[in-house]
């Protein structure tokens, strides 16, 4: 599939996943793959906007800015991370897919849909006793209520070696600290939330929620579906998207 220079289109892998998670994906959707712990690196330098992520730091730095439109596919972390770039960049024309995304993981006292912050704790402390064991129950957490069989388990086994313990740790401290509320209504560009019904790490209610909030947004719940929608269930995803996209 053609991708016009002037039109990018980029795929953003969640917390601990690399390329390989999303390339199913990207193969269908067309676009590149951005890995999380490279933008980090390259937004880590001096002289940028402190309120702003490294992460969507480093994705705004590397858009050429000749193109008129961008269009940010993200899932889970990588969703957070495009909906907040596309706030920090206002006068681009964005269109964003958000694969099981929110605009704050965590429950807070105001009884918005989320995560836990203990299970975040429990996650950073099982990084520090054995990270492969806390990565492995993750991506099982991920796919319920489905198993993920050993050819895609395979594929993606070493997706996580891309990240180091400390990029690991941010991504979990960013999504405990990650407040993307304020300022959503005033978000203009076209959103497509796609969410599983049966999300076991994000609840099908936070995009619910999220999708009540944007002016310009649309949600579509997945039957059946759990966390892991670009691994899972790419065909579903990309039918969803493509229309979106105008690429049908």
């Amino acid at each position: 599939m053609t991708i016009s220079q002037h039109e990018p289109r980029f795929i953003i892998p969640g917390w601990a996943f690399g390329p390989e998670s999303v390339r199913p994906l990207a193969e269908r959707l067309g676009g590149e793959i951005l890995a999380l712990p490279s933008l980090a690196s390259r937004g880590a330098g001096p002289g940028h906007d402190r309120g702003v992520s490294p992460w969507a730091r480093g994705l705004l730095a590397g858009i050429p800015a000749s193109a008129p439109r961008v269009t940010l596919i993200g899932w889970s972390l990588g969703a957070m991370i495009a909906l907040e770039s596309a706030m920090s960049g206002p006068d681009r024309d964005w269109r964003l897919v958000l694969l099981a995304g929110s605009a704050r993981f965590v429950a807070d006292e105001g009884n918005d849909p989320g995560v836990p912050e203990r299970n975040l704790r429990a996650m950073m402390a099982g990084l520090r006793r054995s990270r492969e064991a806390t990565i492995r129950r993750f991506r099982q957490e991920c796919c319920r209520p489905a198993v993920m069989s050993g050819a895609v388990r395979a594929r993606i086994d070493l997706d996580s070696s891309g990240w180091s313990d400390v990029e690991l740790r941010a991504g979990l401290e960013y999504l405990m600290s990650a407040d993307l509320r304020p300022g959503l209504s005033a978000m203009n560009a076209p959103v497509l939330l796609i969410h599983g019904s049966e999300d076991a790490v994000i609840p099908l209610a936070a995009g619910e929620a999220l999708a009540s909030v944007l002016p310009r947004a649309a949600l579509h719940p997945m039957p059946g579906a759990g966390h892991a929608l670009p691994i899972l269930d790419p065909d579903r995803v990309a039918g969803a998207a493509l229309p979106f996209l105008g690429l049908t």
